[in-house]
């Protein structure tokens, strides 16, 4: 569920942080399920004293227009508009790019990585709110042409425009001087997958924002800004895609003072390029190859380098694109890049009174956290020269087994809490599915990105950062 929210307009100077602007967005739905609900806009009368009354008594689904969608639809979401995603469905968004964003209501939501429910803005939402009927909602496309393949024109306004293409025949996809992105929804008849598989997906068709090229797409949508390039050649967000073009409307010296393209994609490993210690899948390896070729490229993980091969270099092409891949293991204490062959630029172990003390506290706070544990696969407290990893089943255990373990991470939290207190002088994060990383102090992945800025040229505004536990004690939360 996304949360009932709000984003500001420009007219809202008091309640916009300096640099942000207001922003206008808009959704097509790529897909839908039983449950699939859009919430667009409040019901006709609902005044500000209304809603403010259902939202302190949990009524305020009461107030919200909403239908339920289907695949195709088009749902024009300007700025003001109170707006909600339910049940599950997947939407492709374009937005200005405004990271303000004010939640009124959040379905009752606890996050389960924090045992705590999200915070609410909902004084600052009611200033946001227009309370009048709006151009929010249903859209209706145009259809504009038919030849040499079906062109519809779905939104046009200040900020950005979009269209949709339907074809099986090559076609040119826009002059040269546009400032143009392409979205590929379904190409060559095949489906969407996982979340992360969808966006370099389309990854692969947006990254330059002027493409002058034939485009084999069975189905796609083209957006161009008016005024500036995106700043994000793409983004994810809480079951959504995000397009990000924008235009301010303000008077820009140059659109490169405000607004980066990705050079840089940095991943993280296990559960997110690939399942827990597992070898990427066929159709990952294709995507991160396809990648390589027209992006830098980096993984980070908690794994050694005897890892990062099993998992995914012997599944990638050995080719000239490695070049554009840096690969940092033991979450950034070890940095390879490739020159024809994988060359080690560092390496930061501890020596060995450092690992003695970690191994004996970490079997101390197993103890004391009362960790006890039938079966395992491997070895469970592991030595990795710059980190020393505690995998609660071992190293091979089966993937079901260690989904099972600990999903909501009370154990290793327990753990953590515990070793935290016996070596204060060291990094310690949790990591994997089962797994407690220590480290160095100060050497985590945050670290590594640091060291990826130095050796690259690679300003932290030209990288974008995927993990799966982007969260407070998640091993990804330092490079957030």
């Amino acid at each position: 569920m996304l949360s009932v929210q709000v984003h500001p307009s420009d007219a809202n100077k008091e309640l916009l942080p300096e640099g942000e602007t207001g922003k206008t967005e808009a959704w097509v739905v790529l897909e839908t399920g039983a449950n699939s609900r859009i919430y667009s806009d409040l019901k006709p009368g609902t005044t500000k004293n209304v809603l403010r009354l259902a939202l302190a008594n949990g009524s305020v689904v009461n107030d919200l227009a909403s239908f339920v969608p289907k695949p195709g639809d088009a749902v024009f979401t300007p700025a003001g508009t109170v707006h909600a995603l339910g049940g599950d469905i997947v939407v492709f968004e374009i937005q200005e790019n405004s990271d303000v964003t004010f939640r009124l209501y959040d379905w009752g939501h606890i996050e389960a990585k924090t045992d705590k429910p999200r915070s609410l803005q909902v004084d600052q939402a009611l200033e946001c709110i227009t309370f009048v009927k709006s151009t929010a909602g249903l859209t209706e496309p145009v259809m504009q042409s038919t030849t040499p393949v079906e062109r519809e024109s779905i939104f046009q306004c200040r900020a950005f425009r979009l269209w949709r293409l339907r074809g099986l025949r090559r076609f040119l996809s826009a002059n040269p001087n546009a400032r143009a992105c392409w979205y590929a929804l379904r190409a060559q008849g095949r489906s969407n997958m996982r979340m992360l598989r969808t966006m370099l997906r389309r990854a692969m068709r947006c990254w330059c924002p002027q493409l002058l090229e034939y485009v084999p797409f069975v189905h796609a949508v083209l957006s161009t800004c008016w005024k500036l390039p995106c700043r994000n050649s793409f983004q994810t967000g809480d079951q959504k895609m995000d397009g990000g073009a924008r235009s301010s409307g303000r008077n820009h010296k140059s659109s490169e003072e405000y607004w980066v393209v990705k050079k840089l994609i940095v991943f993280d490993l296990d559960g997110t390029l690939a399942e827990s210690k597992s070898s990427l899948d066929e159709q990952m390896s294709v995507l991160l190859h396809s990648l390589l070729g027209v992006v830098k490229v980096a993984a980070i993980s908690g794994g050694d380098w005897p890892q990062f091969e099993k998992q995914l270099l012997s599944h990638l092409p050995h080719d000239e694109s490695l070049e554009n891949l840096s690969l940092l293991p033991t979450c950034g204490t070890k940095f390879y890049r490739y020159v024809g062959h994988w060359e080690k630029l560092y390496e930061e172990d501890f020596c060995g009174d450092q690992k003695r003390k970690i191994i004996t506290s970490l079997k101390k706070a197993l103890g004391a956290a009362g960790y006890k544990v039938g079966k395992v696969w491997g070895v469970v407290i592991e030595d990795r020269g710059s980190q020393i990893t505690f995998s609660a089943l071992g190293q091979q255990a089966p993937l079901m087994e260690k989904d099972n373990w600990d999903p909501d991470y009370a154990k290793r939290k327990k753990i953590k809490a515990i070793l935290d207190t016996y070596i204060p002088e060291f990094s310690v994060r949790m990591g994997g599915s089962t797994s407690i990383d220590v480290t160095k102090p100060g050497i985590d992945k945050a670290y590594g990105i640091r060291k990826l800025q130095e050796i690259l040229g690679t300003s932290l505004k030209e990288m974008i950062y995927v993990g799966d536990a982007i969260f407070v004690g998640g091993n990804d939360y330092p490079a957030k």
